[in-house]
């Protein structure tokens, strides 16, 4: 099947050898304690072919709903997917699981959520950098009013936080968040979302942080900057603003650094982009 096949938000791809594997966000159908979720394969970014991988939620697994936005990584020669999901009466998490291949039977690395149980979360990725370990999350909207996103240490078997992080950036005070109307535990609510963080690294050392949400023209990526990890950082400027977002980068096998994302952001017909993206002028341009 061509890409443009694919009906998939929140789009991470991994390349891995000398093949191209894509994850997102699209229906999961339960087989006893197994989840069996749609894994794509391609050589060359153009034609793809279905797996399924399963994620084992057989030992009394917290969360049976809501399984969003997988992100997978090769951490030490293991395969480490962070997971958004809900249920039991707690509150929205990332979980960690593990597999030795990408499209394997991925295992829950510890019995609770890589997130804070007390707070309401989603989208939390994995930043490595010098072999440390860091979770990036976001606080959600729906709880708080106004997203923030969060940086925090983990243990290097990613199986722990070593604290509950500290703010790295808050949608209110952004500049390019509008307000936007949900539902939360029932009751309408209004706010400000930040969605998908990501960290990216420039060659003179500036850290960029790119996020998605919700700005005058739809769903978007933005950019903010830091020079240092834990810094303060500042919104810089919309990479995308035409209601596409949930970005990720990677290179390909030729060496191309491409940033991926779903657009439009209407259900149902998100499909995966790919976009080719640079460093210029210290910040990335499409």
């Amino acid at each position: 099947m061509k890409l443009t096949d694919i009906h998939l938000r929140d789009p991470f791809v991994l390349p891995c050898g000398d093949i191209y594997y894509l994850y997102g966000t699209k229906s999961i159908r339960q087989e006893g304690g197994f989840l069996q979720m749609s894994v794509y394969s391609s050589a060359d970014l153009e034609d793809w072919t279905e797996h399924y991988a399963q994620i084992d939620l057989s030992d009394h697994f917290w969360a049976d709903a809501d399984f969003w936005a997988p992100d997978v990584f090769l951490y030490r020669g293991k395969y480490y997917m962070f997971l958004s999901c809900i249920g039991g009466g707690r509150k929205r998490g990332t979980h960690v699981f593990v597999s030795d291949t990408p499209t394997g039977t991925f295992m829950p690395v510890s019995p609770d959520p890589i997130t804070p149980r007390d707070r309401q979360c989603l989208d939390a990725t994995l930043y490595v950098e010098d072999g440390v370990p860091y979770l990036l999350y976001s606080w959600e909207w729906l709880e708080i009013g106004s997203g923030k996103i969060m940086i925090c240490r983990l243990t290097d078997d990613l199986t722990a936080r070593l604290d509950d992080g500290i703010e790295l950036l808050d949608a209110r005070n952004s500049g390019v968040s509008v307000e936007i109307e949900g539902c939360f535990r029932g009751k309408s609510v209004s706010g400000f979302v930040t969605d998908s963080p990501l960290l990216y690294k420039t060659k003179a050392g500036k850290y960029l942080l790119l996020w998605s949400t919700f700005g005058e023209k739809g769903y978007n990526i933005a950019i903010a900057s830091s020079d240092s990890l834990y810094g303060a950082y500042q919104q810089e400027k919309l990479l995308f603003e035409d209601d596409g977002g949930h970005a990720m980068i990677f290179d390909t096998f030729q060496g191309e650094r491409k940033i991926s994302f779903h657009m439009p952001n209407t259900v149902p017909n998100e499909r995966p982009q790919f976009y080719s993206v640079s460093e210029r002028g210290n910040t990335l341009e499409l």
